[in-house]
């Protein structure tokens, strides 16, 4: 399974300090997941990451759980500014994000 982290402030935010992902079993288990980004090398990806199969070996209620934290070297991306000001900078802010789902047999 892909996970797919775009962390936002009006616009994708680059260099975030803080992004971490971890997936909590059905047991209460929390497995972290890696997240890689391709920005530093000139590309526009979001940050991913993957949940391999075998992470996910009972039958129950799964929940994925996203920490970003923004930093003194967070900046938004805005791509092409043409017929509006670049979006402001982000404040330091601290956000959270879960989504659920189950296997069932």
């Amino acid at each position: 399974m892909e996970l797919r982290v775009t962390p936002i402030y009006d616009t994708a935010l680059r260099h975030v300090d803080t992004l971490i992902a971890t997936l909590k079993q059905p047991d209460g288990t929390y497995i972290p997941i890696p997240l890689s980004s391709n920005f530093d090398e000139g590309g526009t990806e979001d940050y991913l990451g993957t949940i391999p199969g075998a992470a996910m070996p009972f039958y129950g209620v799964y929940e994925v759980r996203v920490m970003m934290m923004t930093g003194p070297n967070t900046f938004n991306d805005p791509g092409e500014a043409i017929w509006e000001d670049a979006p402001k900078t982000p404040l330091r802010c601290r956000r959270w994000c879960g989504r659920q789902w189950s296997i069932s047999s």
